[in-house]
Parts: C-alpha cells; sequence; structure tokens
C-alpha cells in the first residue's frame, strides 16, 4: 500500500470511510470486494487508537445469554468463526475457565446449564474451520482441576470451574492492516495521516469531505456518493461538520476504558475473575 494523495483528490468514489480502524477496515475491504470504488482515511496510523486499546477477545456471545439475547449470540459466534476461518493465523481458539462457588447463579448446575444451552446455539460453530481452529463445547471441571491449573485460587466454597472456548486475537493491528491491505488489493485507497476538518455537503447531502494532510499540510477533497464516519469517540464531531445535511446527530454514550496488556502469562488458559466490585471481568490470557 502507498498513500496515493493524487489519485485520492483526482477521483469520485462510490465510499469514503473516515476512521481505519477495525471497523473502518473491514468496510473498506467488504465494499471493495462488492466491486465498490473505495477510499479510506485515518488521522493517525491504521488502527492506533480504540482498535489498539483492546483486550484481544474475538467474543463468541455468552455474555448475552444472561439476558437472551440470542439473535446478538449467534451474530457474534458467526462473526467469531468467520475470523478463525479467514484469520487462522491471527486468530486462534482460547480456554477459558471461571470458579464456581456455591450453588446459586456461581455454581456448577447453573454453569453446567449455561454452558450447555451456548453449545445448543453454537452448533454450527465449526463449520468450514481448519482442524486447529475448532471451537469445543464447554464443560465443567472439579475442585482439584481448578486448583491443579491455579493454585492461589480462594479454596474456600470453591466447588469446581466452567470451561468454555472462546477467540483470541494477539494482535489487533496485524488484523486491521490486513483488512486494509486485502482491500487495497482489489482498488482501495487507505491513507493514514489524513485528518477529516468537516463533511462536504450539496443540495443537503453529504458529497465527500475536506481534509489536511498530517505529513505535508496540504488540503485535500474527497469526493464520494457516500461517507462511513468509523471514527470511534471522534464520529459525533466529524458528523456535526455536515452543516445544513438535514441529517439528525444521534445522542451517544462514550465509555472510557483502558486495557493493560502485561508479558506476564500466568496460564495457557484464560481466567474469568471478579472484581471487587462483584462484576465478572472479561477474560484475559496474558
Amino acid at each position: 500500500m502507498r498513500r496515493d494523495i493524487p489519485r485520492l483528490a483526482d477521483t469520485r468514489f462510490d465510499l469514503l470511510i473516515v476512521g481505519a480502524g477495525i471497523y473502518g477496515a473491514c468496510a473498506a475491504w467488504d465494499a471493495s470486494l462488492r466491486g465498490l470504488s473505495v477510499a479510506v482515511v485515518d488521522q493517525d496510523d491504521f488502527g492506533a487508537a480504540t482498535s489498539a486499546n483492546s483486550l484481544r477477545i474475538v467474543h463468541g456471545g455468552l455474555r448475552y445469554l444472561a439476558r437472551g439475547d440470542f439473535a446478538r449470540m449467534r451474530e457474534s459466534i458467526r462473526e467469531r468463526s468467520a475470523l478463525l476461518r479467514i484469520a487462522p493465523g491471527l486468530v486462534r481458539p482460547l480456554k477459558v475457565l471461571v470458579p464456581t462457588y456455591g450453588l446459586g447463579s456461581k455454581g456448577r448446575l447453573a454453569h453446567a446449564a449455561a454452558l450447555a444451552l451456548n453449545d445448543l446455539v453454537s452448533l454450527g460453530r465449526n463449520r468450514h474451520l481448519d482442524q486447529n481452529r475448532l471451537i469445543p463445547g464447554g464443560s465443567v471441571v472439579s475442585r482439584d482441576e481448578c486448583l491443579g491449573l491455579f493454585p492461589w485460587f480462594e479454596s474456600h466454597g470453591l466447588s469446581g470451574g466452567a470451561v468454555w472456548y472462546d477467540a483470541q486475537l494477539r494482535h489487533p493491528e496485524r488484523l486491521t492492516l490486513s483488512f486494509l491491505q486485502s482491500a487495497a488489493s482489489v482498488g482501495a485507497i487507505p491513507v493514514n495521516y489524513l485528518r477529516v476538518d468537516r463533511l462536504m455537503t450539496g443540495g443537503g447531502i453529504v458529497q465527500g469531505a475536506r481534509g489536511t494532510d498530517r505529513l505535508t499540510g496540504a488540503q485535500v477533497d474527497i469526493r464520494s456518493r457516500a461517507v462511513l464516519v468509523a471514527a470511534g469517540p471522534w464520529t459525533g464531531g466529524i458528523v456535526a461538520t455536515a452543516a445544513g445535511s438535514g441529517q439528525g446527530r444521534a445522542a451517544r454514550r462514550w465509555a472510557l476504558a483502558v486495557n493493560m496488556v502485561v508479558a506476564r502469562p500466568l496460564s495457557t488458559v484464560a481466567l474469568g475473575v471478579q472484581a471487587r466490585s462483584g462484576r465478572l471481568q472479561d477474560p484475559v490470557c496474558g
């Protein structure tokens, strides 16, 4: 890939994507494969912001089971399988263990029922996957097995553990870049370090964007039939520049989060732990 600024300025694209994190990169890849002419720009390096601040877990939707959101659960399972299939060098199965205590919702029986339902909802999860990328079914394990894996567990009241499999993405920036490279191979124009200053409108319709090349300071106008803003927390500010477009600005609440990844592996098994707030944290494997 190269920063083709002249082509960016001289072409009227079918789709301009603002933001080259994982959402923008995947949208560029998908649209390019469908035959659309696509430009995708980012004010920083590709995938440098929210997409880089990742737990490195490709969720299969187990979290949605508690509220009965089976549609979103199935969607997550399909997308996890898709990533295991198309990016086997970057995405791999990850074994997860959560300790069980007592007889209530945190007990072995409740977890066994939840995992059985998860397996039922995800029956087709391994279709078209390589043998070394299969997602096994969930199970419950004994107290001794838990303590064998993590001897420092709180043993008082420990009844065993629940084991299921998700997927792990160790290098999210490589996945983002792979999608952009694949999009570029079929005609997309990815350009980094180009800040979008405002969306350009005409006749009440967004028709492109005006930006600044942060490497040269030059102004660049990009014309397009449609614009997709996938800029994470910058989305609202960019959309608000489309004055007179008649397109409403959706209210959205953003969450501030920081994920710390340290080079200190505890085990080959990811561990779901409980914070002092009582909330179960996402399992993280070092």
